[in-house]
């Protein structure tokens, strides 16, 4: 196998990999497990200071704090969720590299 089609496979399963454990942990009702498998995801969001509290704008028609947070904020999460292919090609190219590299070495 040439490097581009190692390259290619590897950015599939990396495609594969981050949309089937989204999907699981979105479907899951435990959050613990889903944090667990989305672990990369905050990652971002810490880098532009989305996990401290949300500025209070105002109070709702029932006296509710309305709580409201800038668009970074959301561009930050969506990138986070983004960042599993990048994480999980690499991790598949080194598999996938290690496993047809040593296939055609041979008995030692």
């Amino acid at each position: 196998m040439n490097r581009s089609q190692l390259v290619i496979l590897s950015l599939v399963c990396g495609v594969l990999l981050t949309i089937t454990l989204t999907g699981v942990a979105f479907s899951l009702e435990s959050k613990n497990a889903s944090r667990l498998l989305l672990w990369y995801a905050p990652i971002p969001a810490y880098v532009v200071g989305a996990d401290s509290p949300p500025e209070v704008y105002s109070l709702d028609g029932e006296g509710e704090v309305k709580y409201e947070e800038p668009p970074i904020y959301l561009l930050a999460q969506l990138a986070g969720l983004l960042l599993g292919v990048p994480i999980y090609s690499a991790v598949s190219y080194l598999l996938i590299r290690a496993i047809t590299s040593s296939k055609f070495e041979g008995p030692a």
